[in-house]
């Protein structure tokens, strides 16, 4: 089923895969950033999704993951890829 949690909630261990859908731009405390990157790192999945291609939350998600992995970056998934198949 589906749960709606908050990012800092010690609950959110207990689910793989994570869904974010919004529009508008947004931030998350250092907590909530701590809490799904650990999640992440521990083989969590994230599924962002800016509702009609919003700018704002491409843009605060893009902030988001930078600020989560300041290591890496965003790159596109290429079209030839298995989770296209």
């Amino acid at each position: 089923g589906v749960e709606e949690l908050i990012p800092e909630d010690e609950d959110l261990f207990k689910y793989k895969f994570l869904y974010m859908h919004g529009r508008k731009r947004f931030t998350l405390s250092d907590d909530a950033v701590q809490n799904v990157r650990a999640n992440l790192q521990a083989g969590g999945l994230l599924l962002a999704d800016a509702c009609c291609g919003k700018p704002e939350f491409d843009a605060a998600f893009r902030e988001l993951m930078a600020k989560m992995f300041p290591d890496q970056t965003l790159t596109p998934i290429p079209l030839d890829d298995e989770l296209f198949s």
